[in-house]
């Protein structure tokens, strides 16, 4: 039997997994500026990694696998854990490329609101150079 893991082989052809890849490679990156594709992609597949944990998670406790559960739960502390940095560095990136202070991510501090205006803040569209 042969199983074949074409698509990882091709990630300099596949857009969204370089995208991805962009997003744990730039950590430490506050200076440079992120696209709105690369922000949106990489908080798409975040937020798939997400579910599907939480879904995984659920459907071993329904059916009472409590110890893969409490595993598949400890891991996704670990991925949320580790995604809060490049998730900031992100953020800071994007706030960057609409050309706005950094003391801009503070307004996620404000629970619904902040996080609505935020969103539309880095919704925005590149300023253009003149």
């Amino acid at each position: 039997m042969n199983i074949s893991f074409s698509f990882l082989a091709n990630v300099k052809n596949n857009l969204i997994l370089v995208l991805y890849k962009k997003f744990w490679v730039k950590t430490f990156d506050f200076k440079t500026k992120s696209s709105n594709k690369e922000y949106w992609l990489s908080m798409l597949i975040n937020l798939f990694i997400i579910l599907i944990f939480l879904i995984t998670g659920d459907v071993l406790v329904r059916f009472r696998f409590f110890i893969v559960a409490k595993l598949i739960v400890n891991i996704f502390y670990m991925f949320l854990f580790s995604s809060f940095l490049p998730f900031i560095s992100l953020q800071i990136r994007r706030i960057n490329m609409v050309e706005k202070s950094r003391k801009w991510l503070l307004i996620n501090i404000i629970p619904v609101l902040g996080t609505i205006f935020f969103v539309l803040l880095v919704s925005r569209p590149e300023k253009s150079k003149k």
